[in-house]
C-alpha cells in the first residue's frame, strides 16, 4: 500500500514538475524571455504613442528593440536546430513505430518538445514581426526629428507686441536670489570666496612682476616682444577669477540645476579671456607693424570688445531670466532686438577684413564692390529673417555661413595639396618622381595612373567627411545622417544593387599599392642580371610577374570588396562555355611561351625556319615570337606554333655549323670523276668550309634518265662554320664550281679549244 502511495505522490509531482519547466522554457527559451519582451515592446508603442520623444530618446530605444531582435532571431536558430534532431527521431519509423506501440512515455516527451518548440519559434518569429513594426514607426518619427530646427517660425514681432509689456514684468528677486545659489552659501564661505579672491589678485601682481623683470633681457626679439605682449595684455590677472570659480564649482558644483552664479562667473571668464587673448595678439602685432596697420589693429580691438561685450550682455540676461515669468511676446521681442544688435555689431567688426591687403592690392574696385554689396545684402537679409519671426535662423545663419567657408576653405587647401603632392611623385623633373618612375619602369613622362586613383579616393573621401560636417552644421536631420553613415559604412542596396562604398574604397587603394608593388618587382627583376646572356629570360618572368601580381591584387581588391565568389564563380562557369572557345588559342599561346621560357627550344638570335618562314629570332613573349627574315621583313608567329610544329633550328645551343649543297647537272658521257675532283677543289681552300671530320665535303651522285641522254645530278655537300654567312659562302661557291667547270670543258653547252 505505501509503495502505491509513493507511486502516485511520484506520479504527481513529476506532472507539476514537467508542466512549470515547460512554462519555464516556452517564457526563457535559450535565454531570451518572450513574455518580458512582449511587455517592454507595448510599453515602448504606448510611449510613442502618448509622448513626443526627442532623437536621443528615439535612438536609444531603436538600440534596445534592435538587441531584443537579436536574441529572439538566436531564439529561432536555435528552435529549428533542435526541431529538426526532433523531426529526425520522430521521423524514424524503426524507432517511432517501436515507441508508439508500446505507448512507452519517451514517445510522448519527444511530441510535447516539438509542440514546446515550435510555439516557441513562432512566438520569437511574431515577437520579431512586431518588432519591425514599431521599428518602422520609430524610423517614420526620426525623419522628421531633427536636432534643432532652423526654419521653425515664431509669429512676427510686431503682430502680438504691445509696448504696455514692458511695465509687466513680473521679475521676483526671491526666484533670482533661489537660483543664484548665493543662499546656499555660509557667511564663512562667502568670506573665503572674497579672501580667495584677493589672494588670487596679489598672485596676479606678484607674476606680473616677476615677468616684467624679464623684459628685453633676451637677446632673441620675438621672446621679448612675447613677454611684453604678456605683461601689458593682463594675462595673469585670469588668476583673480579661475582661483573663485574653482571654489564656488567645490561648494556648489553638485546642485542641479546648476546655480545662475556658477554660469555667470563662466560667462564672465570667457569674456575675460577673449578680450585678454584680443589684446595679446593686437600688442604682439603692433611692434612689428606700420602706422596703418597700428590703427587697423586699434580698430579691431575696439570693435572685438563690442561683438563680444554683445554675447556676455545676451548669455546674463539669458541667465538672469532663468526661472522669471517673462510675456512671450516680450522674450521674443528681446530676443530679435538681441539679433540685430548682435548681427551689426559682427558686421561691423568683419568689415574690417576690406583693409587688408590683399583686398587693397589684388582685387579691382568693382569686385570689391561687389563684395562689400553681398556682403551687406547677407547681414542684411539676417536681420529681416529675424523680425519676420525666423529667430533660430537668424542666430545660427551666420556663424553657419562662417563655419561653411572654413570648412570649403580647408578641403580646397587639402585638395590644394593632395595635388601639389602627387605632382612631386608624378610630373617630370621631380627628383621623387623620378626615382619612382624608375622604380616602377615607366617613362618619366607617363602619369602615374594608380597614384591618380589614390589621389581621387583621397579628395572624394575628405569632401565626404566635410559634407558629413556640413550636415552637422546646418541641422540635417541626425537620422538622415545616421542612414548614410550606416549606408557608407555598412552598406545597402541602391536600385537593387548591393553597395558597399567603405569596401570599395579598400578594395581600389589595396588595389593600387598592390600593382605598384608588383610593378617595381617586375621591374627589379628586368633589371637584375639573373641569367647570363638570356635578357630574354629576364624580361619574360617580369612580365609574368607583372600579370601575376595584377591577378592577385584583382583576387584580393575583390575579397576586400566583399565580392561573393560563388556567385561570381556560377557566372564565370556560365561564361566560361562560350568565352572558353574564343579564349583556348590565347591560353594555348600562354602556356606555350612558359613552356618556351622553362625547356628554350629557341633563343633570340637563333636562326630558325618555322611554317616556312627562315629568319632570325629577335623576341619572345609570353604570347608570340617576333622572327626578322632574311629580307629583314618582321614576322609575328603564335607561340604554340613553335610547340605543336617541327621547328629548324640551325643554331641550337650555340652551334652554328650548317650544311649546304651546290648541285650541277651533267652528261653522263662526260668525265664525271675529273668533275668530282674540280667540285671538291673548289670547296678545299674555302676559309668557310669545315674540313676536319665528320664535316668534310662529299659529293653524291643521281642518275637523271631523259629521252634522247642520260644525265647525272652530283650534289656537294659541305659544311660552313657560321649560319649568318650561308648565303655569301653559297653564292661564292657556286660561283667558282660554274668557273672552274668551265676551264675544264664540263660545263654543259660550253667548250673552250
Amino acid at each position: 500500500m505505501q509503495k502505491i502511495l509513493f507511486t502516485a505522490i511520484f506520479l504527481v509531482l513529476s506532472f507539476f514538475a514537467k508542466g512549470i519547466w515547460a512554462s519555464t522554457t516556452l517564457q526563457i527559451y535559450n535565454g531570451f524571455d518572450i513574455h518580458n519582451a512582449t511587455i517592454e515592446l507595448e510599453n515602448i508603442e504606448q510611449e510613442l504613442s502618448k509622448k513626443n520623444l526627442n532623437y536621443e530618446q528615439l535612438y536609444s530605444t531603436v538600440k534596445l528593440i534592435n538587441d531584443l531582435q537579436d536574441q529572439a532571431s538566436n531564439c529561432v536558430d536555435d528552435g529549428k536546430e533542435q526541431l529538426k534532431k526532433l523531426n529526425e527521431l520522430l521521423n524514424n519509423n524503426e524507432i517511432a513505430s517501436t515507441l508508439s506501440h508500446q505507448n512507452d512515455a519517451r514517445y510522448h516527451e519527444l511530441i510535447a518538445d516539438k509542440q514546446l518548440h515550435v510555439k516557441a519559434i513562432a512566438d520569437c518569429v511574431f515577437f520579431n514581426y512586431q518588432a519591425q513594426e514599431i521599428l518602422n514607426k520609430i524610423n517614420a518619427m526620426m525623419g522628421n526629428t531633427p536636432m534643432f530646427n532652423l526654419l521653425n517660425r515664431s509669429p512676427p514681432v510686431w503682430e502680438d507686441f504691445n509696448p504696455k509689456l514692458f511695465f509687466r514684468i513680473a521679475f521676483s528677486r526671491d526666484k533670482f536670489t533661489h537660483m543664484s545659489g548665493f543662499n546656499k552659501l555660509s557667511s564663512a564661505q562667502k568670506a573665503t570666496t572674497v579672501m580667495i579672491l584677493f589672494i588670487c589678485f596679489f598672485m596676479a601682481l606678484i607674476v606680473q612682476k616677476i615677468i616684467s623683470t624679464f623684459k628685453g633681457s633676451f637677446h632673441n626679439k620675438l621672446v621679448n616682444n612675447l613677454l611684453t605682449s604678456l605683461t601689458k595684455s593682463g594675462l595673469f590677472f585670469l588668476l583673480v577669477l579661475i582661483g573663485p570659480i574653482i571654489y564656488l564649482y567645490s561648494l556648489l558644483g553638485n546642485e542641479t540645476p546648476k546655480p545662475t552664479l556658477l554660469l555667470a562667473s563662466n560667462a564672465i571668464l570667457y569674456y575675460a579671456f577673449t578680450l585678454i587673448l584680443i589684446r595679446f595678439f593686437v600688442i604682439l602685432f603692433r611692434q612689428y607693424a606700420n602706422d596703418s596697420d597700428k590703427r587697423l589693429l586699434s580698430d579691431i580691438y575696439l570693435r572685438g570688445i563690442v561683438f563680444v561685450t554683445f554675447l556676455l550682455w545676451g548669455r546674463l540676461a539669458t541667465i538672469a531670466l532663468q526661472d522669471q515669468w517673462i510675456p512671450p511676446a516680450l522674450l521674443r521681442f528681446r530676443f530679435v532686438v538681441f539679433c540685430t544688435l548682435l548681427i551689426l555689431s559682427f558686421g561691423w567688426f568683419s568689415w574690417l577684413i576690406f583693409r587688408l591687403p590683399f583686398f587693397k592690392e589684388k582685387m579691382s574696385p568693382s569686385s570689391l564692390r561687389n563684395i562689400k554689396f553681398s556682403l551687406a545684402g547677407i547681414y542684411f537679409f539676417t536681420i529681416v529673417t529675424a523680425w519676420i519671426g525666423y529667430s533660430n535662423f537668424a542666430i545660427y545663419f551666420i556663424p553657419n555661413v562662417v563655419t561653411t567657408l572654413v570648412i570649403l576653405f580647408i578641403v580646397w587647401k587639402v585638395s590644394y595639396y593632395f595635388g601639389y603632392l602627387f605632382a612631386l611623385l608624378n610630373n617630370p623633373g621631380q627628383p621623387a618622381s623620378e626615382k619612382i618612375h624608375r622604380w616602377l619602369g615607366i617613362k618619366s613622362t607617363q602619369t602615374l595612373t594608380e597614384l591618380l586613383v589614390i589621389r581621387i579616393i583621397l579628395n572624394t573621401g575628405f569632401i565626404v567627411f566635410s559634407l558629413f560636417l556640413l550636415m552637422k552644421v546646418w541641422g540635417i536631420s541626425q537620422y538622415h545622417m545616421d542612414y548614410l553613415k550606416t549606408w557608407y559604412f555598412q552598406g545597402g542596396y541602391v536600385y537593387g544593387i548591393y553597395l558597399w562604398p567603405v569596401r570599395f574604397v579598400r578594395a581600389a587603394i589595396a588595389f593600387c599599392l598592390l600593382l605598384m608593388v608588383g610593378r617595381a618587382l617586375s621591374t627589379f627583376v628586368a633589371r637584375h642580371s639573373a641569367f647570363k646572356r638570356e635578357k630574354y629570360r629576364q624580361d619574360n618572368i617580369a612580365t609574368l610577374i607583372n600579370y601575376s601580381a595584377f591577378s592577385i591584387a584583382a583576387i584580393i581588391a575583390l575579397l576586400i570588396a566583399g565580392i561573393n565568389f560563388t556567385s561570381l564563380a556560377v557566372i564565370a562557369g556560365a561564361l566560361s562555355i562560350g568565352i572558353g572557345f574564343g579564349l583556348q588559342y590565347l591560353a594555348s599561346d600562354f602556356v606555350s611561351g612558359i613552356i618556351l621560357l622553362i625547356h628554350k627550344p629557341v633563343a633570340p638570335g637563333d636562326r630558325v625556319i618555322i611554317d616556312g618562314t627562315e629568319g632570325y629570332i629577335k623576341k619572345i613573349r609570353l604570347l608570340s615570337t617576333q622572327i626578322t627574315t632574311l629580307t629583314n621583313a618582321d614576322v609575328i608567329i603564335p607561340n604554340s606554333h613553335l610547340i605543336n610544329k617541327s621547328v629548324t633550328n640551325y643554331t641550337y645551343r650555340e652551334n652554328k655549323i650548317c650544311r649546304v649543297n651546290s648541285q650541277v647537272i651533267l652528261d653522263s658521257n662526260g668525265d664525271l670523276g675529273l668533275a668530282e675532283k674540280v667540285l671538291l677543289g673548289v670547296v678545299k681552300d674555302h676559309p668557310s668550309v669545315v674540313q676536319e671530320m665528320p664535316y668534310t665535303p662529299t659529293v653524291s651522285y643521281e642518275l637523271v634518265p631523259s629521252k634522247d641522254n642520260l644525265h647525272v645530278t652530283m650534289e656537294l655537300w659541305y659544311y660552313i662554320k657560321n649560319i649568318d654567312l650561308k648565303q655569301d659562302v653559297s653564292s661564292e661557291v657556286n660561283f667558282n664550281i660554274v668557273k672552274a667547270l668551265k676551264e675544264h670543258n664540263l660545263c654543259p653547252g660550253h667548250y673552250t679549244e
